[in-house]
């Protein structure tokens, strides 16, 4: 099989905008092929080949693993029909090793990455068919009960429940930081020997 082009800015118009308020694009693509490495930091991550038909253009998404980057990298594996959460992370090994992203289709977020002077296209995020341009209006004018619901999957996914996620215990209220006196200086501060 020819070895098809990585996809470009000249392939494609950023004509929409991200939440931060970037450009970015939303396009249809589907899946190459999937393969479980180790990031240059030593952190598991799943790579994703997707080919553009469109444009007969590939571009690779790469799924962190790490403690902080793992809900977004479990949402967009459930949208590429994943059903797994971080409880059963062992089986992603057993998908990619069948081949079973092979050929899912999906919805990515494609914006401009600019790394030591060069501009490259990266995937930002991978929704499921039938979101795209509508998924980022909702979540940018999403209100209380979205970021809570948001909030309350993430958690899910972290493999904690509802009660994890509650307010602090009752009590007395904290106190007002403005009504708190500033501690004393200390009048023997340690002695170090830094310039700084």
């Amino acid at each position: 099989m020819p070895q098809r082009p990585k996809l470009t800015e000249n392939d494609i118009e950023l004509s929409t905008r991200n939440k931060k308020g970037d450009p970015c694009a939303f396009l249809r693509a589907r899946v190459l092929g999937a393969n479980l490495k180790q990031s240059s930091t030593g952190k598991p991550e799943i790579a994703v080949l997707f080919l553009y038909p469109e444009h007969d253009a590939v571009l690779y998404w790469d799924g962190y693993l790490s403690d902080a980057a793992i809900p977004y990298t479990l949402r967009s594996l459930n949208a590429l029909r994943w059903e797994g959460d971080v409880k059963t992370l062992g089986t992603l090994w057993d998908y990619v090793a069948e081949n079973k992203f092979d050929g899912v289709e999906a919805v990515t977020r494609i914006e401009r990455n600019e790394y030591l002077g060069r501009v490259s296209l990266t995937i930002a995020g991978v929704h499921p068919l039938g979101e795209g341009e509508e998924v980022e209006e909702r979540d940018s004018s999403a209100g209380p009960s979205m970021r809570r619901d948001a909030f309350l999957k993430a958690m899910a996914a972290l493999g904690r429940d509802d009660d994890d996620a509650e307010s602090p215990p009752p009590g007395p209220p904290p106190p007002d930081a403005a009504a708190v006196p500033a501690p004393p200086p200390n009048p023997n501060p340690p002695k170090d020997d830094l310039p700084f």
